[in-house]
């Protein structure tokens, strides 16, 4: 190492040390860059693309249910087995055209059929007293009962409303004033669509380690559905704010309980729905940063056989001239480097022959 250190001034030294490390170097510069610009550019753009395409799936399956339940509230506006004479005078007639409707739609588990006014529901499981069924579905703070009842009479627009019940399944009612062109509603249906059913359709799973999560917010920014439970609602917190900020498409980072998680939003034009995939950095990165990992450790690999060919090179190469060097400075002044000490040792001794044989 103090050899090295005092080849330092030596203009050969530096020559031989900055040929070496371009030749060594260089090929590791360009190996890292197109590491970083092909396959870690390609690796960002696939992950942003496959969590685009999933939430794609939940956000067509959802906007497409939506639109089915609306093509359902037309048949039942204008079927005759629905008119109010039906319903005061025909029950069991109503009730088996509703049970009917339910199998029209894979996620439908019930429909209500409700005369405003009235006290008694009709269902496609049945005619029930209004105090009866309500506790089947409504025993939460999503949804109480006065808030139930509030809308079936006063609904004049689609109100989708998010209800759990109380073994924590999750359903999504649906409400729709029915009359012609809704201008003076007498009635109101209610979908009641199990959450759980509609998760089934999407081509991939989620799994409840939280690693992946999907949430849909109505227009009015309100949870309607979550594939994980956010049990203490640290991630609607953050994710609210987001939605009001973008108010549109957008993908960003959070940070909850120290783990960095990845949030993609989609806004449908159609239903004014949001649509927000959240996915742990850790796992959807996982296979970036085992590649970076490994980039990392082959470029360590490579500086350090890097370091090993310059030590060689400088070994075989340029010590041997500085040893001739530094023995021939006893016959000659030294010059600016090695290879100048050399020449005018030569260009001595030549002189020194001449003077010999001259004597």
């Amino acid at each position: 190492m103090k050899s090295l250190f005092l080849s330092v001034k030596s203009t050969l030294f530096r020559k031989t040390m900055l040929l070496y490390s371009f030749a060594v170097f260089l090929p590791i510069l360009v190996f890292f860059l197109f590491c970083y610009s092909t396959v870690y550019q390609s690796f960002e753009k696939e992950i942003y693309t496959s969590n685009i395409n999933k939430l794609n799936t939940v956000k067509n399956v959802y906007d497409v249910k939506i639109s089915e339940l609306r093509t359902l509230t037309e048949k039942v506006d204008v079927s005759p087995s629905m008119t109010l004479y039906q319903i005061q005078n025909h029950p069991d007639s109503v009730v088996s055209t509703l049970s009917f409707l339910t199998r029209l739609l894979d996620p439908l588990s019930d429909i209500f059929l409700y005369e405003r006014g009235s006290n008694k529901l009709f269902s496609s499981s049945g005619t029930f007293f209004f105090s009866l069924v309500l506790p089947n579905y409504i025993a939460s703070s999503d949804l109480t009962v006065d808030e139930f009842y509030y809308v079936l009479n006063h609904a004049d627009s689609v109100n989708v409303r998010r209800v759990i019940s109380p073994n924590d399944q999750s359903y999504l009612f649906y409400y729709s004033p029915l009359s012609p062109n809704f201008s003076n509603p007498t009635r109101t249906i209610v979908f009641v669509i199990d959450n759980e059913k509609l998760k089934k359709l999407f081509n991939f799973s989620v799994k409840e380690d939280v690693n992946e999560n999907v949430l849909v917010f109505d227009k009015n920014l309100q949870l309607l559905s979550s594939f994980v439970p956010d049990s203490k609602g640290m991630v609607l917190n953050q994710i609210t704010p987001l939605l009001e900020q973008h108010n549109g498409d957008f993908s960003d980072t959070i940070h909850i309980d120290g783990r960095q998680l990845y949030v993609i939003a989609l806004h449908s034009n159609e239903t004014g729905y949001y649509y927000v995939k959240i996915t742990d950095m850790q796992y959807a990165m996982k296979s970036l940063i085992q590649i970076k990992n490994w980039v990392i450790v082959v470029i360590s690999l490579m500086l350090a056989i890097g370091a090993v060919i310059i030590m060689l090179g400088l070994k075989f190469n340029y010590f041997p001239i500085r040893k001739i060097a530094s023995q021939l400075k006893a016959y000659s002044k030294s010059g600016n480097d090695e290879l100048s000490t050399i020449e005018r040792a030569v260009d001595d001794l030549n002189q020194l022959q001449v003077e010999y044989r001259n004597f």
